[in-house]
């Protein structure tokens, strides 16, 4: 339930349900659908969080007078600073670029190229981020959406058949069954026609999934064929852009072959690590932002929380949970460079190499990449919860000032925001993926430790 995205006025609210699931329930109604395209973004977050699950808001708590103010607020640092303060920033700005053009100190001495080369790791990580949320939580919670409605009107369209073709239900005058009531059956006194109809209908299930599979492997290739193919009518130049694009976008991890220290290990990998936790800070900051905003048509009486932004702030912890994730394979990356002389394929493959039955299979295990996996993403988790605890008192601020909550009462909702933020970094709560991608590492390696879709619905019983 989601009781952690209702803010909480007053103690007895604390425990209340937010949303429940209600069979065949249509999506919640906002009384001003024109705001944010409120019917779209509804439709959208309905199938993105809670995959079409029939949820639906229940009556909000009563917010009292004073935890809302509709009042003109002060800005905020950097936005409460007069124009001298402005204006003396952009002079020290215009001499540090004149003092650096006429000097060239920065350049010469390679911050310039080392600072790009940090920035880019760090922004190309991001954009990964980003990428993987919309991948994953929008397209992929959309197509699997479209798989299940195929797969379920294949199923009723085969216990339609058997109704029709084989009298094994009611039908109408023209025959056809009925399909208003779910296609009911008559009673099978032998009870065979029940396993046979499954088996049927699993094996046409089967090879629809079989072919989804099939096409969505060949994917990669149509897409090189179509790029070989379109590389005689282009120029040069964007065959060459998007070859640059191509390689450009992989993750940056550590190459063995081309580090030679420590050092150069640590300046070149290891200083973006923080920076990208820090990223993913900010924006789990930003989650708390949205949820306030959710709440404004609920704290004026105007309905549900705005469909915009509660389905903006589910998309930034996303993208928040994938960025660590990545984090944590780089981490996990940089650990295998810095200790080359460790194993990471288990002395079990050896062991099961010599029995007869595994002397012709190649059977490799890597338990210890597994475990810095997994450690990995405790560490980098742990740290981004402490960034986001320290600078929560601070933020309050900003919250205050772009939402109509009070002060007091925003930093009451950290009693709602602390849990879901302990929960989102806890390493071994399965609806994080964690330990599912320790073990695809320690069974096929570093190479399928990759992020996976995350569970955003926090309903009993959806996905």
């Amino acid at each position: 339930m989601d009781n952690e995205f209702q803010g909480e006025p007053n103690p007895e609210d604390e425990g209340a349900q937010h949303q429940q699931p209600v069979p065949n329930a249509e999506p919640h109604a906002q009384p001003d659908p024109q705001e944010h395209g409120g019917d779209v973004w509804e439709f959208l977050w309905t199938i993105i969080v809670h995959r079409n699950g029939g949820v639906i808001e229940i009556n909000p708590p009563h917010y009292p007078r004073a935890a809302w103010s509709l009042g003109v607020k002060e800005p905020v640092f950097p936005f409460n600073l007069e124009a001298t303060w402005y204006c003396a920033a952009l002079l020290a700005l215009i001499l540090g670029l004149h003092c650096e053009l006429d000097t060239k100190w920065l350049l010469r001495h390679g911050y310039w190229h080392y600072a790009w080369r940090i920035s880019s790791r760090i922004m190309l990580t991001v954009f990964i981020s980003i990428l993987s949320t919309i991948a994953f939580e929008v397209f992929g919670n959309v197509l699997d959406q479209v798989r299940e409605s195929i797969t379920n009107a294949l199923s009723f369209h085969i216990r339609a058949w058997f109704v029709e073709k084989l009298g094994w239900g009611p039908v109408d005058q023209e025959g056809r069954a009925d399909w208003n009531n779910g296609i009911p059956l008559h009673e099978d006194p032998t009870h065979l026609r029940e396993p046979i109809r499954n088996a049927v209908s699993g094996i046409a299930i089967l090879a629809f999934e079989y072919l989804v599979l099939i096409l969505s492997s060949a994917i990669p290739e149509t897409v090189a064929i179509g790029s070989a193919s379109l590389t005689h009518f282009a120029s040069n130049g964007a065959v060459s852009l998007v070859d640059k694009f191509d390689t450009g976008i992989a993750l940056s991890t550590p190459d063995p072959d081309s580090v030679s220290s420590y050092g150069t290990l640590f300046w070149e990998y290891g200083v973006p690590v923080p920076f990208q936790i820090w990223i993913a800070a900010l924006i789990y900051l930003l989650v708390f932002l949205f949820m306030s905003r959710a709440e404004t048509p609920v704290i004026l009486g105007r309905g549900g929380q705005d469909p915009f932004c509660k389905l903006a702030f589910q998309l930034l912890r996303a993208t928040a949970m994938h960025l660590l994730a990545y984090t944590a394979y780089q981490v996990a990356c940089i650990c295998v460079v810095a200790v080359p002389h460790v194993n990471l394929v288990d002395g079990t493959s050896n062991f099961l190499r010599g029995h007869r039955l595994f002397r012709r299979i190649r059977v490799d295990f890597f338990p210890i990449a597994g475990l810095l996996v997994l450690s990995a993403h405790w560490l980098v988790k742990g740290i981004c919860k402490i960034f986001v605890r320290l600078c929560w008192p601070l933020w309050v601020h900003y919250i205050v000032w772009l939402s109509i909550k009070t002060e007091l009462y925003t930093r009451r909702n950290w009693r709602v925001y602390g849990p879901l933020l302990d929960e989102d970094m806890e390493v071994l709560n399965p609806d994080k993926r964690v330990t599912a991608r320790a073990v695809m590492t320690a069974i096929f390696g570093l190479t399928n430790s990759w992020p996976a879709r995350m569970r955003l619905s926090t309903v009993d019983g959806i996905d």
